[in-house]
């Protein structure tokens, strides 16, 4: 899921190679430092792979960087809604037939976007985040239909 997902766009999702740079870091340094291999901070630098959050805050804390977690929920979900709006404008394609294969992987990529978010995040962080951020976007009934989804992804 999170691969489709990161895959589609190279929109930096994170400031890892920015922040390493800044700092005079190096990913291999990072690698070691975490215990990682370099393969792998060099995808998160790239944003080809997103790192989980105790990741990110084991990092924040060797670089002394400070995590925004509500400015990295905009971040994504901002890159996630961009993404939906492309598949369903493709989807909205009257040409397209709804038996294609390139359909049935759009609906696929686009249920798959929705819920992405939900993993990424703690369910308080992201419940502050709708309500601070996303609910005057929304008509009430979208509102409340994304605060069910949350709900109903946090009983699983």
């Amino acid at each position: 899921m999170h691969r489709n997902l990161i895959c589609m766009n190279t929109t930096n999702l994170n400031r890892l190679k920015v922040v390493l740079v800044e700092q005079n870091k190096t990913g291999k340094w990072l690698a070691e430092q975490l215990g990682k291999s370099t393969c792998t901070v060099s995808k998160w630098c790239q944003n080809t792979v997103q790192l989980d959050l105790q990741t990110l805050d084991s990092i924040s804390r060797l670089l002394d960087e400070q995590i925004d977690i509500q400015e990295q929920i905009k971040t994504d979900y901002d890159h996630i809604q961009s993404q939906i709006t492309e598949i369903e404008s493709e989807l909205l394609n009257d040409t397209m037939d709804m038996e294609s294969p390139r359909y049935k992987e759009l609906i696929r990529m686009d249920d798959s976007l929705q819920t992405a978010i939900f993993t990424m995040y703690d369910y308080e962080d992201l419940k502050t985040f709708f309500e601070n951020n996303v609910k005057d976007e929304m008509n009430k009934y979208q509102y409340q239909n994304l605060m069910l989804e949350l709900e109903e992804y946090r009983e699983k």
